[in-house]
């Protein structure tokens, strides 16, 4: 009896294997694939903001910015900054200390994890290096016109 069971189980194991495999065959086959998506294009008559960046303008009045990204186009609404995100573009201009040496403005802003040190060319700067280098400049003119005066008034 033990062992028709043994030579009886492989049989029914093969006799089902092909079954099963065409179960499967039938429900891949039955599932409607989706429509692949449409490719997100930038839209003609958009506005080039720097080398991967695009503005738009659509026929309802909403701001559109589009951004070339390796896995293609992505796009987002253009929306005006909140008053937190205000508020902490300031302390970052706080924050940051600029020197000029030559054509290249070099910074220096505290972290959690030590000083930040970076330089930029004076071309590639953005809103928080040009305010904060600005802010600089004009502090070191008024330092250097107040000091040059104080050594003159001494002789």
């Amino acid at each position: 009896m033990m062992r028709s069971l043994k030579l009886l189980l492989p049989v029914l194991l093969c006799a089902a294997l092909p079954a099963s495999a065409e179960n499967a065959a039938r429900t891949k086959a039955a599932k409607p694939k989706p429509a692949p998506a449409a490719q997100l294009q930038i839209p003609k008559g958009a506005v080039q903001v720097d080398a991967a960046t695009y503005r738009f303008t659509d026929e309802q009045g909403r701001n559109w910015i589009y951004r070339r990204t390796p896995f293609g186009v992505a796009r987002a609404e253009e929306r005006a900054p909140s008053a937190e995100e205000t508020a902490q573009k300031a302390k970052m201009i706080e924050l940051t200390k600029a020197v000029e040496r030559g054509d290249e403005i070099h910074f220096e802003r505290p972290g959690p994890f030590g000083t930040y040190r970076w330089q930029r060319k004076k071309t590639d700067l953005n809103d928080i290096e040009k305010a904060a280098w600005e802010r600089d400049r004009t502090s070191a003119g008024k330092s250097n016109a107040s000091s040059s005066a104080a050594r003159a008034s001494q002789e």
